[in-house]
């Protein structure tokens, strides 16, 4: 897992801000159990509005341009974000995420907090007993396969986009191990950024 600031809170007010214009629909998923649907949130997709198209464009964008994630993860393609919302005890179970939204494959889950922590209460996300409640604007980037939840939000509202990243690099470990060199020579030699920006040249050296 890593946590990255993809931006700063007056960005994340400024999105609430719009948020509050729109409408939100029930969020659907595919898993159930005999008491009914494992996922009970509101969400907000890029069809639903012009400016919601914007501003999850945007923040795609971010994701794919921010230099962090590209030295560690090597995105190639980023599912299109949509914003969800907990509130009045909307959690989610444990589950894991499908291996394809779409037309791309989900190596990797990202979560964009845009409510303050202390604005509610619960809306934790749990990933592998790590209990995670991220400051607005933080992202958090983590294996799609992991088992993850989020718990009962009792007070208030959590609200985040989410997404989905496709690697160029499929093998988690692998993946990792491309971070490592990519960062190592990043430190020996600072100002050939080609090779950990790109990182194409580390990509098809290894595999």
């Amino acid at each position: 897992m890593n946590l990255y600031q993809l931006f700063d809170e007056s960005q994340a007010k400024t999105i609430l801000s719009a948020l509050d214009e729109m409408d939100w629909s029930v969020g659907r998923a595919a898993t159930k159990k005999l008491t009914g649907t494992i996922k009970q949130n509101v969400e907000i997709l890029p069809s639903d509005n012009d400016t919601a198209n914007k501003l999850l464009f945007s923040i795609g964008k971010m994701l794919n341009e921010n230099p962090e994630i590209q030295l560690n993860h090597a995105p190639i393609k980023i599912h299109p974000p949509k914003f969800n919302k907990y509130r009045d005890g909307g959690h989610y179970k444990t589950h894991t995420d499908a291996p394809w939204m779409g037309e791309t494959r989900t190596d990797l889950s990202c979560t964009i907090w845009l409510s303050d922590p202390d604005s509610y209460e619960g809306g934790e996300l749990c990933i592998s007993g790590n209990m995670i409640k991220g400051r607005p604007g933080e992202c958090l980037i983590y294996d799609c396969g992991m088992p993850h939840s989020v718990t009962p939000v009792t007070s208030g509202e959590r609200i985040c986009a989410i997404t989905w990243v496709q690697s160029r690099i499929r093998d988690p470990h692998k993946r990792k191990l491309v971070s490592d060199l990519r960062k190592l020579l990043a430190k020996i030699e600072p100002d050939h950024r080609d090779w950990f920006v790109d990182g194409a040249a580390i990509h098809s050296a290894l595999f």
